[in-house]
């Protein structure tokens, strides 16, 4: 499980999408899990980006509460078959 931490505009959610792209290239199944609840558009960002990449992304709409969805998309991965579990925090 990784987790990006950091300040707003650092670039976190593209970050996730690298990431996530490096792993599926190294022959690993990863998933993204979309916890920035403070932006709305980084939901729809890391959305954007699991699609174009063929990578799943986990996310609950209208949640408020960012450890919830951390803890729900792991569970998620975890049935999905996901080896790496990607969080992208506010």
């Amino acid at each position: 499980i990784l987790m990006l931490c950091g300040l707003q505009g650092s670039g976190k959610t593209t970050t996730c999408g690298k990431l996530a792209r490096m792993l599926r290239d190294r022959d690993r199944k990863p998933m993204l899990v979309a916890a920035d609840l403070q932006r709305p558009a980084a939901i729809h960002q890391l959305h954007v980006l699991g699609e174009q990449l063929g990578i799943p992304v986990y996310s609950q709409e209208g949640a408020t509460d960012a450890v919830a969805v951390c803890q729900a998309g792991v569970k998620q991965a975890r049935s999905a078959g996901a080896q790496v579990v990607i969080l992208d925090t506010a």
